[in-house]
């Protein structure tokens, strides 16, 4: 699904859009604030629920450093 049709397929994604979109139309924020704000929600998502992690015996032993 490309982004158009998520925007008007998926009402919760639309209205973070529209929500992010009258931000900016209120000088709120900029289109970069807007973008290191999605970046920074991201980052700490991922350090709050870092994903699991395994090695086997095989990974140990073709592991090329």
């Amino acid at each position: 699904m490309n982004i158009r049709d998520r925007y008007d397929n998926d009402p919760a994604f639309r209205q973070l859009v529209d929500l992010m979109t009258i931000e900016i139309e209120r000088g709120i924020f900029t289109l970069t604030e807007i973008r290191e704000a999605a970046m920074c929600a991201q980052i700490n998502f991922e350090a709050r629920h870092p994903r699991p992690t395994s090695f086997t015996a095989m990974d140990v032993k073709t592991r090329k450093v």
